[in-house]
């Protein structure tokens, strides 16, 4: 049996012509990175989107409960002065609970 060397030497042009995996990555890398700095996504908010979060910021910095006039009306409460008007109290059930 005869085994001849035809073809050996064209893979071992093809392998010296190949770049290392080590170089391909590095370069298949500074390609995303450039890739990346052309093509970053970019948002820009409504000013409509902006006054909304002032205002959710400004009502996160109030207080939960009015203290002051939870203090006043509890005291009205304890002494005897506090007074609810039945008209109030009737259109505020009715504009809650009515007319649905």
């Amino acid at each position: 049996m005869k085994v001849e060397n035809s073809g050996t030497e064209r893979i071992g042009r093809q392998r010296t012509n190949e770049t290392s995996p080590a170089k391909k990555t590095r370069e298949t890398k500074e390609q995303r990175d450039a890739s990346l700095e052309r093509s970053l996504d970019r948002a820009a908010l409504s000013e409509d989107a902006i006054t909304l979060a002032e205002a959710r910021k400004k009502l996160g910095e109030l207080p939960e409960t009015r203290e002051a006039l939870v203090a006043e009306l509890k005291a009205k409460i304890e002494a005897g002065e506090y007074e609810v008007s039945f008209e109030d109290l009737a259109d505020r059930l009715l504009s809650l609970f009515g007319d649905e």
